[in-house]
């Protein structure tokens, strides 16, 4: 049979519970600042690094590229230098 909790270990469960719903709180809210900043790049079309455009890459939902991207046969101009932007516009 369980033992009952005191309250001082009751106290102290509510404010792990409370640390844990507050540390959700803000990861979340890191996330949907993240998405909103990506989502206002793609509608901008233009890569914040480089200035070049944005591909969409269809391997996964939502997954946005600088045209610059990856290596010299996948970019758009392969003479100009590379540019590591990428971002998501949806959770995964």
């Amino acid at each position: 049979m369980r033992r009952k909790m005191t309250p001082f270990e009751k106290a102290e469960r509510a404010a792990k519970r409370a640390a844990r719903r507050t540390e959700a709180e803000a990861k979340a809210e890191a996330s949907r600042r993240y998405y909103e900043n990506v989502r206002s790049i793609v509608a901008s079309g233009v890569c914040p690094l480089c200035g070049a455009g944005l591909r969409r890459n269809m391997a996964l939902l939502g997954w946005w590229q600088c045209e610059q991207y990856g290596a010299p046969e996948w970019r758009k101009n392969p003479e100009a230098p590379d540019c590591g932007w990428q971002g998501f516009t949806c959770p995964m």
